[in-house]
């Protein structure tokens, strides 16, 4: 039915001539795709996601689509299993392909998943069918978890009802009692390798946009303006050579390096390789109070400064002081405060503020994950900052033209973070990601991490699974040196506490 609502689309940002999507479209990855992490990160990615939109009148809707997830895991990384889904629907989709015109429902309408479409009330159907299809293998397959089954199939029974089989994702039978055919997803962008050249990002970056169907920026209620990252592979980190220099460099200013510090520098080893499979839109700036008040006068807020009582922080007389009288509005005497970035903000009120714009716009906003930051941050560069390095004097003034940092905020005499955009912004045309102000990310922190990740391709990684009371913060801030706003600089703070020199950025998935 024309018009009707389409969870895959609206949740998922399925495009809405590829549903009712494949497996492969489900899970947002390429059909030639066979890494086995790949497979299930995207399912763990698509199932967290979908987990806040099982409320009320769609937690039902919900519910099948996290089911389709499970059986789209178990075909794709059972070699057998996969093999019969692709003959059936790799090849009819290359037929279909050659034909003009919309491909029709069983009713011969053009029809959208969703209440009203009966496409998912069709699912139901399809369960079935994969029931009967499968019903010689109950016992090995959906009575064993998943992760039982080997890479090679085993424990898979291997007769199954031939008459029977199992057919697409939310597919439908047309006359002829054969899947429909899958949008060809042959189309879509490569990945961008670092390093690659700003004009090579902008080219990227239309091309996801027209993949998309999207525009490379928009700009959303709060009149925040949102750039597409394209997807890309970078390397994440420091090497050993580059935190050697940046020690030395540290040791020749007569900067005290304390053993702390010395750990947060190397916490950011090894380097490691890192894909960003899907692309996003990051806001082009940090949140300012403006629009962090736009959300505490629609919900009625209390920031965790106000709801301890303790408040937040701000300079006096050159003293970092604590104090109920400092909040997250506390004007610092910018010609324009409203520019100025939010700060006294915990992670916990960053989140609910991505929470509430969420609900806002309609898409899923939330803080980026610590590889998306610095994926983002660098754009294509390998240098220690976007703009090059900052390791001799001259290099260090340069800097100044692109981040707020000790050498020039101590120079004007103003403690406190500056009104945003201001500097020059990166390759990818982010501003700030250098100082200013520190950055909440999503993930939690642990020093040793990295070391977990040596060796590997991580996709997609969000940082360590269990609670670490910490989180990661990045970019550093108008108050640290220049060696502490590089691009790999890792940094941490507890969810619940704040600081004059932390803020936030967003992250909006795309749709």
């Amino acid at each position: 039915m024309s018009g009707a609502f389409n969870p895959y689309h609206k949740w998922l940002g399925i495009p809405a001539e590829k549903c009712p999507p494949t497996y492969y479209d489900l899970l947002r990855i390429s059909v030639g795709e066979q890494s086995r992490d790949v497979i299930q990160m995207a399912v763990e990615r698509q199932k967290s996601h979908l987990e806040q939109f099982r409320v009320g009148k769609h937690a039902r809707q919900v519910a099948k689509i996290i089911y389709e997830l499970e059986e789209a895991e178990l075909t794709l990384l059972n070699r057998e299993l996969r093999q019969e889904y692709d003959e059936r629907v790799v090849s009819v989709r290359e037929r279909k392909n050659k034909k003009a015109g919309s491909l029709p429902s069983v009713d011969g309408n053009q029809e959208t998943a969703g209440e009203g479409s009966g496409l998912l009330s069709q699912y139901l159907g399809i369960v079935s069918i994969l029931a009967v299809s499968f019903s010689v293998m109950a016992a090995s397959v959906y009575f064993i978890p998943w992760k039982k089954i080997g890479n090679d199939g085993a424990g898979v029974a291997e007769q199954r009802a031939p008459q029977e089989e199992a057919m697409p994702a939310g597919g439908e039978q047309d006359a002829n009692s054969q899947p429909q055919a899958a949008p060809d997803d042959s189309d879509r962008p490569a990945l961008l390798v670092s390093p690659f050249s700003q004009q090579d990002a902008a080219a990227r970056r239309q091309e996801w946009a027209q993949y998309l169907k999207q525009t490379s920026e928009e700009t959303n209620s709060l009149g925040l303006k949102l750039v597409l990252i394209p997807a890309g592979e970078f390397q994440m980190g420091n090497t050993q050579a580059e935190v050697d220099l940046v020690i030395a460099a540290m040791q020749a200013q007569n900067i005290n390096v304390t053993d702390s510090h010395a750990a947060r520098v190397n916490s950011a080893m090894p380097q490691h390789q890192v894909v960003i499979n899907q692309p996003f839109m990051m806001s082009q700036q940090e949140i300012t109070q403006s629009m962090f008040r736009a959300f505490i006068n629609e919900t009625g807020y209390q920031t965790d400064a106000q709801k301890d009582g303790k408040g937040g922080y701000a300079y006096e007389d050159d003293e970092l002081v604590q104090s109920p009288d400092y909040l997250w509005n506390t004007n610092y005497g910018l010609d324009q405060p409203e520019m100025a970035p939010v700060v006294n903000v915990s992670w916990n009120d960053a989140s609910e503020f991505c929470k509430w714009l969420s609900q806002k716009e309609g898409k899923k906003y939330r803080l980026p994950t610590e590889a998306e930051w610095e994926y983002a941050c660098r754009a294509g560069t390998t240098t220690m900052f976007s703009f090059g390095n900052a390791l001799t004097e001259p290099e260090t003034e340069t800097a100044k033209e692109y981040a707020w940092f000790i050498n020039n905020t101590s120079q004007v005499g103003e403690f406190y973070p500056q009104a945003v955009m201001t500097r020059k912004p990166n390759p990818f045309g982010l501003f700030d990601m250098h100082g200013n102000v520190y950055e909440w990310c999503q993930d939690w922190y642990n020093e040793t991490y990295y070391r977990t990740l040596a060796g590997q391709k991580a996709v997609d990684p969000t940082g360590p699974a269990t609670d670490q009371s910490v989180r990661v913060i990045r970019g550093g801030s108008w108050f640290r040196g220049v060696l502490d706003i590089r691009a790999a600089y890792r940094d941490r703070i507890v969810s619940e506490n704040r600081n004059l020199n932390v803020g936030f950025r967003v992250v909006c998935e795309v749709q």
